[in-house]
């Protein structure tokens, strides 16, 4: 016997509800996938570790030309808002102290050392979609 359970996904608007409400904290460690609020997975040292080089790298060669954003939110479409490892993002005055970057604003560097395996995949496919 099959049962079919209705899912709601939630949109960028949804999500954002929840964090201003209290539903999610800040310091949850979830994202926003296609709809699904997901646990993101532990940060281990190793990960940190590249993700610190790959951060300091970046600065040294972009920080007259490009913002480099360490985990924080990118709205890639309406129902998808990850929190890559590392972004460069186009220079703006006010930092995006206003809005989230979107997918045509920014270049997502994930640094998946030690993540999941469906979260690489998950990442690959949703950052190639906006590099092209």
């Amino acid at each position: 016997m099959t049962v079919n359970i209705a899912r709601r996904l939630f949109s960028t608007s949804d999500y954002a509800r929840m964090c201003e409400s209290g539903i999610l904290a800040e310091d949850d460690r979830v994202e926003l996938i296609g709809g699904e609020v997901r646990a993101m997975t532990p940060i281990v040292p190793l990960h940190a570790a590249v993700v610190k080089r790959l951060n300091i790298l970046f600065i040294q060669r972009l920080a007259e030309t490009a913002i480099v954003s360490v985990q924080d939110p990118i709205r890639l479409n309406d129902y998808s808002e990850p929190q890559p490892d590392l972004a460069v993002l186009r220079r703006r005055n006010d930092f995006y102290a206003t809005e989230h970057p979107a997918a045509q604003r920014s270049l997502p560097e994930p640094a998946a050392i030690g993540a999941r395996r469906y979260d690489c995949f998950a990442y690959a496919v949703r950052y190639r979609a906006i590099c092209r």
